[in-house]
């Protein structure tokens, strides 16, 4: 055989398998929905302390002037003059998160009134407690009110920005468990990538509030780091372009906010 013969046959098999190597496309899959279930860890204790008038508690007719009735209050402590003395009410309300993903936004305690307003109680603040295995801190808020308050409210809420992320009824004399808003566990998605695109159908978002996307990738020892953020997500189909084929990256996750709080989870197949 020919030498130029004998070179172009072993040309045409390596050409064939370079073309055929350049008409392999970028990676393509579907992202798997996996469990990711939103759940909170929260109690509200409410103590109230009803106002005492002993004098008045005890005789019919007008009420006597507080300098009357409360006039044991003047006497030293030790002298047994109870019946003489008034106490003040009070209400003393401890709530307390366990666990609670964290972000730069403050997770925030509202009141509702009876006939559908609202009043701020104040932020939540994490303890000195160690955090658990996720990162998550137990976050409090102590509040002490110098009055009654046992009719005060219908409802607590715990809200991250204008979400709320859990309520709890009012309940004076015991304790209420917080309860996860439902709307939060309702978001769906479905989505197929091509190389470094990941088109995203995204489903049951609440109507207010922040929602980012973001890919995580599976270290050495099988934990999730994550390493690329999406904002500002929407409901409905859009885009996201990833620095590296998403088939490099191992999930995709929906996150209220830059909070941990899971609302989708997908392995990227």
């Amino acid at each position: 055989m020919k030498p130029m013969v004998k070179a172009s046959l072993i040309a045409i098999p390596l050409l064939a398998a370079i073309l055929a190597g350049c008409s392999d496309g970028p990676p393509t899959g579907e992202l798997a929905a996996a469990s990711s279930p939103v759940s909170v860890d929260g109690a509200a204790a409410v103590q109230v302390r009803a106002r005492v008038d002993p004098l008045n508690d005890q005789r019919p007719g007008p009420a006597l002037p507080p300098d009357v009735a409360c006039a044991g209050n003047q006497l030293p402590p030790q002298l047994p003059a109870d019946q003489f003395r008034c106490v003040d009410p009070r209400t003393d309300v401890n709530i307390t998160f366990r666990s609670l993903a964290s972000g730069t936004q403050s997770y925030t305690a509202y009141g509702l009134v009876p006939g559908g307003q609202e009043e701020l109680l104040g932020p939540l603040a994490p303890t000195s407690q160690p955090a658990d295995q996720n990162g998550h801190l137990t976050h409090t808020l102590n509040l002490t009110f110098p009055a009654d308050m046992s009719a005060a409210y219908t409802q607590l809420q715990v809200r991250l920005g204008d979400v709320v992320v859990a309520q709890a009824p009012w309940q004076p004399g015991s304790q209420a468990y917080f309860e996860l808003n439902s709307t939060l566990s309702q978001v769906t998605a479905t989505g197929s990538y091509r190389g470094r695109e990941l088109t995203l159908d995204v489903q049951g978002l609440p109507p207010t509030g922040t929602f980012h996307g973001y890919l995580y990738r599976a270290d050495e020892t099988g934990a999730l780091q994550q390493v690329q953020q999406f904002p500002n997500l929407t409901n409905g189909e859009q885009t996201l372009t990833a620095p590296q084929d998403i088939s490099d990256y191992a999930e995709f996750h929906i996150h209220l906010a830059d909070s941990r709080i899971n609302l989708f989870k997908a392995t990227i197949g």
